[in-house]
């Protein structure tokens, strides 16, 4: 069994959403509806309450448990202040019904769709093989599940207690009765929303932070999911401040809404009550011998003008204060809860990215992250992976053929159109040495002498590079040089000598600064040979090297070293010469030497001194 696959469940959200809706639900439903619905039943059958306190009053006074009294008691407080018991037998039945359907169709559905993600986690753990069906329907629905799990478990709540209420508003007597049911609604409805944006945040956590690099492969998380796009962070912000501060806030508000008393006739206030009302302020006036003043005007001028009185009476306060301290209490524990998945959701892919760069910084081209979100921090580690990507690339080509590539040549490499395993090339190779450098080095420190060859390499690379040709290897002072390897062409010898051409010119201007500062020329000598050469990867795991080789290399080199002997800076073999096209044949100017035998050659080899 695999230790480190996690055990797939949406049971536990269902759970956790439902006890939240419930409990939000109950808080802000039981305040309202046992704060009102008693003294509403109580106006509305005094004589029933007469009868409970008659009942009451006899089991008291005769100080004798009398079951019978005590059930009747019970049963009779039961059908007046309980408003389910305002309902018809069927009528409430009707209701249950329809909650429960509802329930159990949400739950069916919630397990049919999530049975796939249950079986491939299963086989994960048991490492058994994964049906490439079964995980590319799980890649679809892991990605959809946070936003399924947030909309159709409160929308399948907000149906049914639509349902319900609606029995209750058209079983229930009196207007009274409907304007709790109608408060009560709405409250639950919130809280439905309330749960419903919880649940979305919690698994939308689970599955970017847990369950995805276990349905999807490493290579495809370097991009954004096939899911819809997130909402931007802008507007999440928005929502979840929305969420987190109006929508509590505003059951808050109607907690105190629903504990106030409006007196419309205030004329009819006796001092008692007004003093009541007024509190420290009248004690205030009472110290300053205002206080008959204050009331007599009250009375007279003050109060009629008045259309009503709106304060918390003495029962109200209490359970108002209680609410107010549970509903606080809500807010911020809800609150808190919320910004740790929203935050999360953001500030873990950023530590993440974080973490990888430091990683690029030490050389590690291949730490590439994973893409968890679809917003604004998606497209910014979906960036990255990219760029992470092309350095990759880049360092793969610096490996392999160092790092002066044309960008033609760097896309046929990319696109994979060059065999790297190893393949036949029809090319020209160019060989190039400094004439006496031992000599000359031996006189010179050793940092001047890396100075001097950096300074000549750089202008004889860009004249490589510019006509085609790809930098092999260095060897001390020489130079390797290809063209048509490993990208291919059809006028390769050319190339290679409109690049020894340019050569020249390239140390000659070198020569002038030289004998600016009173130093002495440099020549060179440059040896090409058109063949057959095979090309490819030399190397093992620890150092791998794209070069080439074969008889025509070998001949270039020996070509090179010729150059000294005919006091020529730029030898060409008979192949070389036979490629060039005819009209830029005509634009030379060269000297043709007789057939040379070259060592390691028994054939001999026609050679042409271009001046």
């Amino acid at each position: 069994m695999n230790s480190h696959t996690p055990h797939f469940s949406v049971l536990r959200i269902l759970l956790v959403g439902f006890f939240i809706y419930s409990f939000l639900s109950f808080v802000s439903m039981g305040f309202s509806i046992f704060k009102e619905f008693p003294l509403l039943a109580i106006e509305q059958n005094p004589q029933k309450i007469k009868e409970l306190i008659e009942i009451h009053s006899e089991l008291k006074q005769k100080k004798i448990e009398n079951e019978d009294l005590k059930h009747e008691l019970d049963e009779k407080m039961d059908k007046l202040f309980n408003p389910y018991n305002r309902l018809g037998s069927s009528t409430e039945n009707f209701s249950m019904a329809i909650n429960f359907i509802l329930s159990l169709s949400l739950i069916s559905f919630m397990v049919w769709y999530h049975l796939p993600l249950y079986k491939l986690f299963y086989k994960k753990r048991r490492h058994g093989d994964i049906p490439e069906t079964l995980r590319k329907v799980c890649k679809i629905r892991i990605v959809s599940s946070p936003l399924l799990i947030g909309i159709i478990l409160p929308a399948t709540i907000i149906l049914g207690v639509i349902f319900q209420y609606s029995f209750m508003v058209l079983g229930l007597i009196g207007k009274d009765f409907k304007t709790i049911v109608t408060i009560t609604l709405f409250l639950k409805i919130i809280s439905a929303i309330l749960s419903g944006v919880l649940m979305f945040s919690w698994q939308k956590y689970r599955v970017q932070h847990i369950f995805l690099e276990h349905v999807f492969f490493p290579e495809e998380l370097r991009n954004k999911l096939p899911a819809l796009r997130d909402i931007k962070l802008k507007l999440r912000l928005w929502i979840v401040s929305l969420v987190t501060i109006l929508l509590p806030l505003l059951m808050v508000v109607l907690l105190i809404i629903t504990s106030l008393t409006i007196n419309t006739k205030p004329e009819k206030l006796k001092n008692s009550q007004i003093e009541l009302l007024l509190g420290e302020y009248i004690k205030a006036a009472d110290k300053l011998g205002f206080k008959s003043y204050i009331l007599k005007w009250l009375h007279q001028e003050g109060l009629h003008k008045l259309p009503g009185i709106i304060y918390v009476n003495a029962i109200n306060t209490p359970i108002l204060l209680l609410g107010l301290s549970v509903s606080i209490l809500m807010v911020v524990g809800y609150s808190m809860v919320l910004m740790f998945f929203f935050t999360g959701n953001i500030v873990k892919p950023l530590y993440e990215l974080q973490k990888h760069m430091k990683e690029t910084e030490q050389g590690n081209y291949n730490s590439f992250v994973i893409v968890r979100n679809n917003d604004e921090v998606g497209d910014l580690v979906e960036g990255y992976n990219r760029m992470l990507l092309g350095l990759e690339e880049r360092e793969k080509l610096k490996n392999l053929f160092g790092q002066y590539l044309t960008r033609e040549v760097s896309e046929e490499i990319l696109n994979g159109r060059v065999k790297l395993g190893g393949d036949y090339f029809e090319a020209t190779i160019m060989f190039s040495d400094i004439r006496d450098f031992t000599s000359m080095s031996e006189k010179m420190p050793p940092e001047e002498v890396l100075r001097f060859l950096n300074s000549y390499m750089e202008r004889m690379i860009d004249v490589i590079v510019k006509h085609g040709g790809i930098i092999d290897k260095f060897m001390g002072d020489g130079i390797l040089a290809t063209f048509g390897v490993p990208v291919r062409s059809n006028v390769h010898s050319q190339q290679a000598l409109l690049a020894a051409l340019d050569m020249k010119k390239a140390l000659a201007d070198l020569n002038q600064n030289r004998g600016k500062t009173g130093l002495p020329p440099i020549r060179i000598g440059i040896g090409l040979h058109s063949g057959l050469v095979i090309a490819g990867n030399i190397g093992n795991s620890h150092k791998t090297e794209y070069t080439i080789i074969g008889d025509t290399v070998n001949l270039a080199s020996r070509i090179e070293g010729l150059t000294k002997e005919y006091n020529s800076s730029i030898l060409i073999s008979g192949s070389t010469f036979s490629l060039l096209p005819d009209e830029f044949k005509d634009t030379l100017v060269m000297d043709v030497i007789s057939e040379v035998s070259v060592r390691g050659k028994s054939d001999t080899v026609r050679l042409y001194k271009v001046n």
